[in-house]
């Protein structure tokens, strides 16, 4: 008898609308997965961030081009403006920012798939996405999701950065909470210490 719980192909783990891994039970599917099977790729409910645009992006995306009238447009929506303009910097013309009034940092630009994927790649590699639960509060605000298709989690009561540092930094004999520096992923964390020692 087998100590794991056997999860369908495709299931979020954890069982959260967040949840960044899928299951994969067998090596058919790993298999199947890497290659771009579509018998298997068609189960996937999730992925992680770096590799997966999260449906709730997805939708604040096309949410967002539909409110500003840019049919025939491309977005890729950020997590912060410093990554919208590096990503445009990148990118060069025509790409163009968002508009700063459009409640999320992103580039935009005519639909253009070498264009798309060398955003996407940028992306990856520096960790910039804009997280699902960005995207979800997005959502909410602007009723394109309603309570009960969100995720229900506890807010943090006070300043959650202050509180994580204080936490992180127990764990080291020396480090006080200002040595402890956060990032939006764990992508965007190795990006930022190779710019440091590049």
């Amino acid at each position: 008898m087998s100590v794991f719980t056997h999860l369908p192909l495709g299931q979020r783990i954890p069982a959260s609308l967040h949840g960044v891994s899928a299951s994969l039970p067998t090596m058919r599917d790993v298999i199947g997965y890497e290659e771009k099977d579509p018998e298997i790729t068609k189960h996937m409910t999730s992925g992680y961030p770096r590799f997966v645009v999260h449906p709730f992006a997805k939708k604040a995306g096309a949410h967002l081009l539909g409110s500003l009238g840019l049919a025939g447009h491309a977005v890729w929506l950020t997590s912060s403006i410093r990554a919208a303009e590096q990503l445009r910097r990148h990118l060069g013309e025509p790409a163009k920012l968002l508009p700063t009034d459009a409640a999320l940092t992103g580039v935009i630009f005519p639909e253009d798939a070498a264009l798309s994927s060398r955003a996407k790649t940028f992306l990856q590699h520096g960790g910039m996405f804009l997280s699902s639960r960005e995207a979800e509060d997005y959502l909410l605000r602007v009723g394109e999701l309603t309570a009960d298709q969100a995720q229900d989690e506890k807010s943090f009561e006070g300043y959650a950065p202050a509180n994580v540092k204080g936490h992180v930094a127990r764990f080291y004999q020396h480090a006080a909470a200002t040595d402890v520096f956060l990032a939006t992923s764990g992508m965007s964390a190795i990006a930022a210490t190779f710019r440091v020692v590049a």
